[in-house]
């Protein structure tokens, strides 16, 4: 769309959404961060 703005998220109109990606990059962050387990073959 041509009146497209990207930007920051609204508080107001977008607050879960900023709480779901907040949380996404919590949760991927730990996972990446986690040790790995290799299995014994």
């Amino acid at each position: 769309s041509p009146a497209y703005l990207p930007g920051p998220y609204s508080r107001v109109q977008e607050g879960g959404v900023n709480q779901f990606v907040d949380w996404y990059c919590r949760t991927l962050h730990s996972a990446l961060m986690a040790p790995q387990q290799i299995a014994a073959e």
